[in-house]
């Protein structure tokens, strides 16, 4: 269909501009780095943080008021934790990594994806996770969680490992590789992978068409969501296979990459977008418009850290039998119950500090403490606490 050139071209070029300034190639300079990590100096300790042989965090400056040269060591550390990670998805994960395209030469470049060995045979449920734009590769939400703040956090390892012990089979996409560069320089790209949404149609031809499951679940963050939909809207066959979709903040839109009515109520029907926001986990906040999914709170108003917090509520989705709509009426139930829990519990606690605050000792003169620390600014505490609650 026409629509579907629009929206290709409206997208690759969103996708560009994500990915600007992230290629696949090493330094352009004749910098040079290490090739490992205990060459950077760092390891993982067992809480899954990146430190130091001091046991020290990730410090950015390695040379003071040197920004280009910190940058470029960042980013040769980021790819040397590609590497690491994908280690992880076969020796902890149990996955295996699978070269594409599937009938590639010897002489050509290839990409890969990584997959569970039961990816085909698993005769019940298969999820499939899709990562977002830019740096990340197979494996990652985000770089900077994963240098940060730990690997449970920025890693999509958690996702994996909570699949597989509910008895999903497992596909981790790597929708971001998409040329190797060769000795002379020169950047060519990968039959089947030259772009995220070529990444995935390859997989759902060769690969995932092929699977066995009775049902497939899909979770994508960011660009994933764009993609997730393109590739549903252009094989009606693996819409009838998919049974639900978790986004976290995904950048779609429903009523642009789709123009059928009926599959922009599929999508609707099945689909729920964990999105930035600072209300609590899981409260519905306002979609960007009204074909699109549902839309509530992923508990942060950071975009890459929703995948994280919203990871108990999506496999509670998935586990459900309730499509997105009555999981939804389930779900603000559960948080509006929750949030009068916490309300109640802040009003006692404020009177309980205003009768402890509020007793003047003896020996003390009653007007010599007002708008110090007694009665005045205890009766203002309780105040703030009130109105945060009626807030």
């Amino acid at each position: 269909p026409d629509f579907f050139s629009l929206e290709s071209l409206y997208f690759a070029l969103l996708w560009s501009l994500c990915s600007m300034g992230t290629p696949n190639s090493q330094m352009e300079d004749d910098t040079s780095f290490p090739q490992t990590l205990d060459g950077f100096g760092y390891t993982f300790n067992e809480n899954g943080e990146l430190q130091d042989k001091e046991g020290r965090p990730f410090q950015f400056v390695v040379r003071e008021n040197d920004r280009k040269y910190n940058q470029k060591h960042y980013e040769a550390l980021g790819k040397v934790l590609d590497e690491e990670i994908f280690k992880l998805l076969e020796s902890d994960c149990g996955l295996q990594k699978i070269d594409i395209p599937i009938d590639r030469r010897d002489d050509e470049p290839s990409g890969f994806f990584f997959a569970s060995e039961d990816y085909k045979s698993n005769e019940e449920k298969l999820l499939v996770i899709i990562h977002g734009s830019g740096v990340v590769r197979a494996g990652q939400w985000s770089r900077r969680l994963i240098i940060n703040n730990n690997l449970e956090q920025g890693s999509q390892i958690s996702y994996i490992k909570k699949a597989k012990e509910l008895g999903y089979a497992v596909v981790v996409t790597n929708g971001n590789y998409n040329t190797v560069d060769t000795d002379e320089c020169q950047r060519v790209p990968i039959r089947g992978s030259g772009t995220p949404e070529e990444h995935m149609e390859h997989i759902w031809n060769h690969y995932l068409s092929e699977c066995q499951a009775q049902f497939i679940d899909v979770v994508a963050h960011s660009y994933g969501g764009v993609v997730t939909i393109y590739w549903l809207a252009k094989y009606p066959e693996a819409q009838k296979r998919v049974r639900k979709i978790a986004y976290t903040d995904s950048v779609h839109s429903i009523s642009l990459q789709i123009a059928d009515e009926e599959a922009q109520i599929w999508f609707r029907q099945r689909a729920i977008n964990w999105v930035s926001s600072n209300k609590a986990v899981g409260k519905k906040v306002r979609s960007l418009n009204q074909y699109d999914v549902v839309c509530v709170s992923a508990g942060t108003p950071t975009h890459e850290e929703t995948s994280w917090m919203s990871f108990q509520q999506i496999f509670d989705f998935f586990q459900s039998e309730l499509n997105s709509g009555k999981f939804m009426e389930t779900l603000q139930r559960k948080v509006e119950e929750k949030e009068a829990v916490d309300k109640k519990e802040k009003v006692e606690e404020g009177e309980k500090t205003e009768e402890t605050e509020g007793e003047t000792p003896m020996d003390v003169d009653p007007s010599a403490k007002e708008g110090e620390e007694g009665e005045g600014s205890s009766t203002s505490e309780v105040e703030k606490i009130v109105e945060a609650v009626c807030d």
